[in-house]
């Protein structure tokens, strides 16, 4: 989603432990035909460190936003839906690991029905082990929602000797198909936040202590403090500290002096609030 952040399924990773416990490793899948990959490099492997938002339903939401060990930089991040919802017509793609295997493609998946507020379903080729599996626009390549849960994988035929698991076939509308989770539905993804309740506290003579909230859940924010006046308010262009709390400590500064600082948030697709900046004055 973005060059350190992941979407998974919320199952997937409930809690802080599951986020320590667990590794992603990029590229597994067939060299050709008859060979897969089975050795990975250091640089294909990352940890989980932080999960940003989550929530579990297993009727509904399921979703879980996690920060990896570095940025990846050999890939570019995919392009998500920011608003709006899948076309009811829409030909769907997945792209997981179904039953533990290799990267599948499945494509010339259709919407099965499309009125769910936080979901659609679908008839996804996808079994035990997609979970989490972005399911995309097919002609547009856009990540419209991740798979989450779904109808029967495997059936047991009698045979003469032995039960054989096969796979379940489901033509067309035919069944209840695959939920998929859809991406508007996490709002770090999706909106823009809003900076509200800027405070500037503790003010010293060269010291000061900041606090701020937002909504829809922002993962980074730029804090500029400068000497007044400020006219520069463009957050693309703020020059200033990036902390992922919700407060910071101000110091270095000048007794008896005038300083305006500027608040910029942003979301996990890069997407900025408005400045709110906010002037103080230091002691003498």
């Amino acid at each position: 989603m973005a060059p350190d952040l992941l979407v998974t399924a919320g199952h997937c990773v409930q809690n802080q432990k599951a986020c320590n416990d667990n590794f992603w490793v990029f590229d597994f899948k067939m060299k050709d035909q008859k060979t897969m990959v089975q050795i990975f490099s250091p640089s294909q492997v990352y940890k989980c460190v932080e999960i940003i938002s989550h929530t579990y339903s297993r009727t509904d939401d399921d979703y879980s936003l996690i920060r990896l060990d570095r940025a990846v930089t050999d890939r570019q991040p995919l392009q998500v839906r920011t608003e709006g919802k899948v076309s009811d017509t829409a030909s769907l793609l997945l792209i997981g690991h179904p039953s533990g295997l290799p990267m599948k493609i499945a494509d010339d998946a259709i919407i099965l029905d499309n009125t769910m507020t936080s979901f659609f379903r679908a008839n996804t080729d996808s079994f035990k082990g997609n979970s989490g599996s972005p399911v995309f626009d097919a002609e547009t390549g856009i990540v419209e929602g991740i798979l989450v849960r779904g109808a029967e994988d495997y059936v047991t035929y009698p045979a003469i000797e032995w039960d054989c698991n096969l796979a379940y076939l489901c033509k067309g509308k035919s069944c209840l198909g695959e939920s998929v989770v859809r991406i508007t539905n996490i709002p770090e993804l999706s909106k823009v936040p809003t900076i509200t309740n800027v405070n500037v506290i503790n003010v010293k003579s060269t010291s000061a202590s900041l606090s701020w909230s937002f909504k829809n859940n922002a993962i980074e924010s730029i804090i500029s403090v400068k000497e007044a006046p400020v006219f520069d308010t463009d957050c693309h262009l703020l020059q200033g500290e990036k902390v992922k709390k919700k407060e910071y400590e101000i110091s270095g500064l000048t007794p008896n002096t005038e300083y305006v600082v500027t608040v910029c948030s942003l979301n996990a697709l890069g997407k900025y609030s408005n400045p709110v900046q906010q002037n103080f004055r230091t002691m003498k």
